[in-house]
């Protein structure tokens, strides 16, 4: 939703084209009850190319995104959570997410919340402060919907005896 104000490479301003597309994502999930999947799919449906797509065709960056394994350029579920859960969005600027476990060994790895760098107001917010605590607060009561239900006994001991992979126990709405 963002690109560098190319006067002060500094200085955030909003790339319209994607921070239309981002207030549809809001939208669609707080207002439409849509998850992350029929986002995907929806998006997908319209011929919206993903972030990456965007950056490399439509703003003729030199941008390389190692996790896309195709020029498809297609929206994930993995992609859509980053977006809805970005306080970047809100005109905030977080950093310190991740860090580099050493000089020597080169291991990125993950920073907890509470050591994050936040900076509110450093640019001009594309979602209002209410849209994404909704979303947060939809996020929220799906998680604690997952949570009530308890770890098997056998959760990780149990393979498949011809390819090894692990299998898992489903509950289906029937209680069988």
């Amino acid at each position: 939703g963002y690109i560098k104000d190319p006067k002060n490479k500094n200085k955030l301003i909003i790339d319209e084209v994607a921070a239309e597309i981002v207030r549809k994502i809001y939208n669609w999930h707080v207002n439409e009850g849509l998850g992350k999947v029929s986002i995907c799919h929806r998006l997908n449906d319209m011929g919206i190319i993903n972030p990456t797509g965007h950056k490399k065709i439509e703003l003729g960056q030199n941008y390389n995104n190692y996790a896309t394994k195709d020029d498809t350029y297609t929206w994930t579920p993995s992609t859509i959570r980053n977006i809805l859960n970005n306080e970047v969005y809100l005109g905030h600027t977080v950093q310190g997410k991740r860090r580099v476990k050493s000089y020597k060994v080169h291991k990125v790895e993950a920073v907890p919340k509470e050591e994050w760098v936040r900076v509110e107001n450093t640019h001009e917010p594309i979602i209002d402060k209410e849209t994404f605590d909704l979303m947060k607060n939809i996020y929220e009561k799906k998680k604690n919907r997952s949570e009530k239900y308890h770890e098997h006994l056998l959760r990780g001991f149990i393979y498949c005896k011809e390819c090894g992979h692990r299998l898992g126990i489903n509950k289906r709405k029937d209680k069988k």
